[in-house]
């Protein structure tokens, strides 16, 4: 679900975020992205988080850039987003990044 707020629009993800749900998460994207403001993705109320969602997100996150369009996580991951972020090696155990931002442990600026 997308809501547009003054300032940003915010993409609320919840439940199982798979290769199953995919489509779906990449049109709320895709619709995020053309608003024209910047991006605020929460996925809070996630319940199941695979690599394909990592991806998407990733690849969103260049076309954010490419827009000249800030897109952010609402707050740092956590629960099964971080869990899959770790499995993954996208975050260390002890929560930090690579040295190329700190997109998934950051929260709104």
């Amino acid at each position: 679900m997308t809501e547009s707020g003054l300032d940003a629009a915010v993409v609320a993800f919840d439940g199982n975020l798979t290769l199953q749900t995919i489509d779906s998460v990449r049109d709320e994207l895709s619709s995020a992205l053309t608003s024209g403001k910047p991006v605020r993705i929460d996925c809070s109320a996630a319940t199941e988080v695979d690599l394909s969602f990592i991806q998407l997100l990733l690849a969103a996150k260049r076309s954010a850039l490419r827009l000249d369009r800030p897109l952010q996580l609402a707050a740092p991951a956590d629960g099964p987003l971080l869990a899959t972020l770790r499995r993954s090696g996208f975050v260390a155990e002890d929560g930090t990044e690579p040295a190329d931002g700190r997109f998934w442990t950051a929260g709104p600026a």
